[in-house]
């Protein structure tokens, strides 16, 4: 929750992190504290991890404009994607999103639509490659479907955020869609924030094994 506010405590951030207005990790050089963000890169590898995909001239759609998909969305922009297609249910979150991505990537199209706009988001999900479940719907057993999942092409890759399977995720699957989860994002980005503390290769087999075996326990 205080990704944004960090930045104040700093003494330097990393522009990529500014940007994104989050700061996962900090690095202590010396005296110095820097910022940065990891999460665009834990959803990068982890997006090549799970579908094979690469972000550079891809259309990627985001639903739900939180913390975790404006850091991920604007690092997916400045990494060549072609088009971010913003979904929310408060579009001017959306549009707060496109304005940087803008700024940073002014060769990338940001395309905001309401959750409620069913034709908008049928024809902006025909175009895309992935969408990117960043909402908190599915954590909770009675939550609601972030999205109805009739609206999903079964050509679609869809990748939840959360760490675990949702029921958005498995209608998803039985939709046709090649479905992930958030574990290998978490992975990712904790992998790459030890390499940045230690200056070594992270052991990224042996902290998934540790990290799916925690996940399982709770």
């Amino acid at each position: 929750p205080h990704k944004e506010q960090i930045a104040d405590f700093l003494d330097q951030v990393d522009p990529g992190a500014r940007r994104a207005g989050s700061i996962n990790t900090v690095v202590r050089r010396g005296k110095i504290l820097e910022g940065y963000s990891t999460d665009g890169y834990g959803l990068a590898m982890a997006t090549h991890e799970a579908f094979g995909v690469d972000l550079d001239g891809r259309t990627v759609a985001f639903l739900g404009c939180g913390g975790a998909a404006r850091a991920t969305a604007v690092y997916f922009a400045a990494e060549g994607a072609r088009e971010i297609v913003l979904i929310n249910r408060t579009i001017e979150k959306a549009y707060r999103i496109r304005d940087i991505i803008q700024e940073v990537a002014p060769d990338c199209r940001a395309v905001c639509i309401e959750n409620d706009n069913h034709d908008a988001i049928r024809d902006a999900l025909k175009r895309s490659q992935i969408l990117y479940q960043a909402t908190s719907l599915g954590l909770r057993s009675n939550d609601p479907m972030p999205l109805d999942p009739e609206l999903l092409p079964q050509r679609l890759a869809v990748m939840d955020m959360i760490y675990r399977p949702t029921p958005f995720l498995n209608a998803a699957t039985e939709r046709g869609c090649q479905t992930a989860d958030g574990r290998a994002m978490l992975l990712h980005q904790g992998a790459r924030s030890l390499m940045m503390w230690t200056g070594h290769p992270a052991p990224l087999e042996a902290m998934r094994q540790a990290l799916w075996n925690a996940l399982a326990a709770r």
